[in-house]
C-alpha cells in the first residue's frame, strides 16, 4: 500500500487545540529540510538578502519568527498553526529523500508542489502579498463611491459585489493582516474552519 502525502491522515492531525504562544520561535522554512543542506559540522551557510555577510548557522538558529503562528485575540485563537505544521512536516522529512527518486510519479510532483506552496504561504512576507490585496480592495472600494463593482469570477461569469464589501476586505490594519495570515495558514494544514 502507498501512502500519499497529499491524503493527510483526518484522525489527529487537527485535534489539537493549543494555541502557539507569541514567545515561541516559529520556523518558516522546515528545520527537516534546511538540515539536508548541513556540513559535517551541522551548520549550513545563510546567505543574507539584507547586504550582511554570509554566516554559518544551525538550523534551528535561523529562518524563524517569535510568535509568527501567535492565534492569540484572533478568530483563530487556541488553534495550535506551528503544532499542525509540525505534524504536516513530519510526514514530508520521513519520505523526502526517498521522493526524489520517485520523482517522475505524478504523485510526487503533486506532494513537491503542495509543499513548495506550503512553504511559500507561511513565509512571514506572506502578508506583505495580504497588505497589498487588502489595499487593492480598498482602492477599488474608494473609486467606487458606493456604487456596485462589478468582478470577474474565477467561474468566467461576471459577478456584482458592494462597495462597502471591498471596503471592509479593505481593512489593512496589522490585526486584520495577522487575521488573514493565520486563516490561511490554517487551511493550508487542511482546516478550514
Amino acid at each position: 500500500m502507498t501512502t500519499a502525502l497529499a491524503t493527510l491522515p483526518s484522525s489527529g492531525l487537527l485535534d489539537g487545540m493549543k494555541s502557539s504562544r507569541s514567545s515561541e520561535s516559529h520556523h518558516f522554512v522546515p528545520q527537516f529540510y534546511l538540515r539536508h543542506w548541513c556540513e559535517e559540522d551541522g551548520r549550513l551557510w545563510v546567505w543574507p538578502t539584507d547586504g550582511r555577510k554570509p554566516f554559518k548557522a544551525r538550523p534551528k538558529s535561523f529562518a524563524a519568527e517569535n510568535g509568527l503562528y501567535d492565534t492569540a485575540g484572533t478568530p483563530q485563537e487556541g488553534f495550535d498553526i506551528e503544532g499542525k505544521l509540525a505534524e504536516v512536516e513530519g510526514l514530508y522529512a520521513g519520505r523526502w529523500p526517498e521522493m526524489f527518486d520517485r520523482i517522475d510519479k505524478p504523485d510526487t510532483k503533486m506532494n513537491i508542489a503542495r509543499f513548495l506552496a506550503l512553504h511559500h504561504l507561511r513565509n512571514p512576507k506572506a502578508k506583505d502579498g495580504i497588505r497589498k490585496v487588502n489595499t487593492m480592495f480598498g482602492n477599488i472600494a474608494k473609486a467606487a463611491r458606493g456604487k456596485p463593482v462589478e468582478i470577474l469570477l474565477p467561474s468566467g461569469t461576471v459577478g456584482v459585489v458592494r462597495s462597502e464589501e471591498l471596503e471592509r476586505a479593505g481593512k489593512n490594519d496589522h490585526k486584520d493582516v495577522r487575521t488573514q495570515f493565520l486563516t490561511n495558514m490554517r487551511t493550508a494544514v487542511g482546516d478550514s474552519h
